[in-house]
């Protein structure tokens, strides 16, 4: 029998057609029967006790600070120390234009043994006038006169004393010297400017022991106490840690920013912290107990809220959680979790409830 007759080819090509798609449908039937198996990490949920850390930024400032200020007036004419140098108790650190002080000396000083002589003149002319008072040769009139001499040259004596003591005074004010050991942290004036009598020149400060200043809201200031130990980490020394103690709070809450100021001192004995530094204060915050933590990346959201998913049986199962304080990268949650659950913290995006998965690492901490 012949095949080339065309409806036969026609025949058998409709045939191929209908056999090959009836291959490709069972193929993907196959395919669609097949379970998706997902592939993740579980952390095994463990309830934790710990108590929240409360990190405060701050500036390092001295615990005792000294304003120098120019007790006596004149031209500043030389400097000895600028600012961020450090200063020893008694080290001269301006002086003044000394010659008119010196000039003031000598002049007191000549003074002063002026009104001697005077005085000793007197004593003398008393002493021989007194026996011709005695005697009547001299009036009573000439002796109250006499005694009025007197007393005037010991009086005009007393105030050259007392005006040469204040000449050499303002000769040694006119050299300004450090009142403690520490650093210069603040210089107002250049040389050769004009300085009168209290203006204020420079500011040390004793930087052996430093301040941190701190700001805590009512709820935190409930897990602080004065006396408490804390932890205080600085950016320029990273790699140490620096013991600090809370030395103040205060009894009333800061009008404008609405919290309750506290310092932390630091032993700064080596003096390595400088006024300016960035600190990191950890204080004790909230007792927390038997809570579950987990990383915030393993929190879904859905529009009914927050969930997680735990591992049952080999499948996906979802839970929904209420987040509570976030704890760096970490977050308390609350739910229907318990000890042991398998909460999955990597690959839960790729997750449905009822996937099958297969647990490739699991956590215990």
């Amino acid at each position: 029998m012949s095949m080339k007759h065309p409806m036969c080819h026609i025949f058998i090509l409709m045939l191929l057609a209908v056999l090959l798609a009836n291959c490709d449908t069972r193929r993907t039937e196959f395919h669609g029967n097949q379970e998706t198996t997902v592939k993740v990490e579980v952390k095994v949920l463990s309830p934790e006790s710990f108590q929240e850390t409360i990190l405060s930024y701050s500036i390092a400032t001295p615990k005792v600070e000294h304003v120098i200020t120019a007790q006596v007036g004149g031209m500043l004419v030389n400097h000895h120390a600028d600012r961020g140098d450090r200063v020893s108790k008694g080290m001269i650190l301006f002086e003044m234009d000394r010659e008119k002080f010196g000039l003031h000396l000598r002049e007191q000083k000549a003074l002063l043994e002026k009104s001697k002589a005077r005085a000793i003149f007197m004593e003398k002319e008393m002493k021989r006038q007194e026996p011709l008072y005695k005697s009547g040769a001299i009036s009573q009139e000439t002796w109250d006169r006499l005694l009025l001499d007197l007393a005037t040259a010991h009086a005009e004596l007393d105030f050259a004393v007392a005006t040469l003591k204040e000449a050499e005074r303002d000769l040694r004010l006119s050299r300004i010297r450090s009142p403690i050991d520490g650093i210069l942290i603040q210089r107002y004036l250049k040389d050769g400017e004009m300085v009168r009598e209290g203006t204020a020149l420079a500011v040390t400060a004793d930087i052996s022991e430093i301040i941190f200043a701190a700001g805590l809201s009512d709820r935190e200031l409930q897990h602080v106490a004065r006396g408490d130990k804390v932890d205080v980490v600085i950016d320029a020394f990273p790699e140490k840690v620096f013991d600090g103690v809370v030395t103040r709070i205060s009894g009333s809450s800061d009008s404008e920013r609405g919290t309750f100021p506290i310092e932390v001192t630091v032993q700064n004995r080596d003096l390595r912290i400088l006024p300016g530094m960035v600190g990191r204060v950890k204080l004790p915050g909230k007792v927390y107990s038997d809570k579950f933590i987990v990383p915030l990346t393993s929190i879904q959201y859905q529009e009914g809220g927050a969930i997680v998913y735990v591992v049952e049986n080999g499948k996906a199962v979802k839970r929904p959680v209420t987040l509570g304080k976030v704890l760096g990268g970490r977050v308390i949650v609350d739910g229907n979790l318990r000890p042991g659950d398998l909460m999955v913290v990597v690959g839960q995006g790729s997750l449905a409830p009822g996937i099958q998965v297969k647990i490739a690492k699991r956590y215990t901490q």
